[in-house]
């Protein structure tokens, strides 16, 4: 058997053809008389079985072809998902070991303008500096 092709198209008698192909090849092939009769009939032999071929791997293009192709798809697109989500999880844990970082050191920073905060502060209320409002202190 040289090709089944016999699930695409029912009619195709492949094995047939190309022995009878092959018949005729052998006679060119061993200078052995080939009538003009002959050669027309081979030639349309030749044409139908191209055709046919070609239909038969048309359609297994279009049957076959797109089934595996889908899940080709959807085994890269899967692989590319999962890859994803380390590079985020990865991602996420590196900005959020800086931001953490970050906030340390601006939290280090910020101290001595707090204190220098509250000083200014109590320096410039009233309040805390005038004598008699002892008073409300003690609420």
């Amino acid at each position: 058997m040289y090709l089944n092709f016999s699930d695409k198209i029912p009619k195709m008698n492949v094995d047939e053809d190309i022995d009878i192909i092959r018949q005729t090849r052998n006679k060119v092939a061993h200078c052995k008389e080939l009538d003009k009769v002959e050669y027309r009939e081979i030639m349309k032999l030749l044409n139908k079985l191209i055709k046919d071929i070609d239909k038969a791997i048309l359609l297994t293009e279009e049957r076959d072809f797109v089934h595996k192709n889908q899940e080709y798809l959807k085994n890269t697109l899967s692989k590319i998902s999962d890859t994803m989500k380390i590079f985020t999880k990865d991602f996420q844990d590196t900005i959020s070991a800086l931001l953490k970082s970050f906030q340390l050191s601006i939290k280090e920073m910020q101290k001595p303008f707090d204190n220098l905060r509250l000083g200014l502060m109590l320096n410039s209320n009233p309040f805390f500096f005038e004598k008699g409002n002892n008073d409300q202190e003690d609420n």
